[in-house]
């Protein structure tokens, strides 16, 4: 009677241990995403090099410099406007990076290209 006893209070150890472990687990992941979803909003008004873009109208893009307006949390997207052709754009957070640097002639819009054939 005593083993069986025994038996029942390390099983039921065993399962409060395990709900402890679940519990610690969900809590970590709740923390990782409390921290990403406070770097995202830290994007927020800072100036970005975009980058890595693949389409043809987003290779245009790559290299040109941008300023972080709003991070929208549906669509894990940020608003970015680019500072010389104040175009906005919806964009991962792979596509940019927070540029510290000076930026020459923001204010000046770019030149405007004809293409030829």
């Amino acid at each position: 009677e005593e083993v069986c006893l025994r038996e029942k209070e390390e099983e039921e150890e065993a399962i409060a241990a395990e709900e402890r472990k679940k519990k610690e687990e969900e809590a970590q992941a709740k923390m990782l995403k409390d921290i990403e979803m406070r770097h995202k909003w830290g994007m927020v008004g800072q100036n970005v090099r975009i980058t890595g873009l693949t389409s043809a109208k987003g290779k245009a893009m790559n290299n040109k410099f941008a300023k972080v307006h709003d991070y929208m949390v549906e669509k894990d997207r940020f608003e970015v406007e680019l500072l010389r052709t104040k175009q906005k754009v919806l964009l991962k957070v792979d596509n940019m990076v927070v540029y510290y640097g000076y930026i020459p002639d923001a204010n000046v819009p770019e030149p405007h290209t004809t293409e030829t054939t």
